[in-house]
């Protein structure tokens, strides 16, 4: 949720405590087991915000792939909770 309401500030913080790459670690692990589709929307959300900073985080660019890809899984997840749901 920090991600979307102000990226910025949450990136330095977490440069600040050497704890961005262990944020993209975890959210990667995470993306695979979110079964609601706002916990979904929600990832969605924070995924986006990390591909407009001026001055992206080395941990960010590193996984800037992974981030597309899962931007790509949460949108398919997403459509598929939706149509279950109907």
């Amino acid at each position: 949720m920090c991600l979307w309401y102000d990226c910025g500030t949450t990136l330095q913080a977490l440069g600040a405590a050497n704890r961005t790459d262990w944020l993209m670690t975890k959210i990667f692990e995470v993306v695979m087991d979110l079964s609601e589709d706002f916990e979904v929307k929600r990832f969605m959300l924070g995924l986006s915000s990390l591909l407009a900073p001026i001055e992206m985080p080395t941990a960010v660019a590193n996984n800037y792939g992974n981030v597309m890809k899962a931007l790509v899984y949460l949108s398919q997840k997403s459509c598929e909770i939706y149509e279950k749901s109907q």
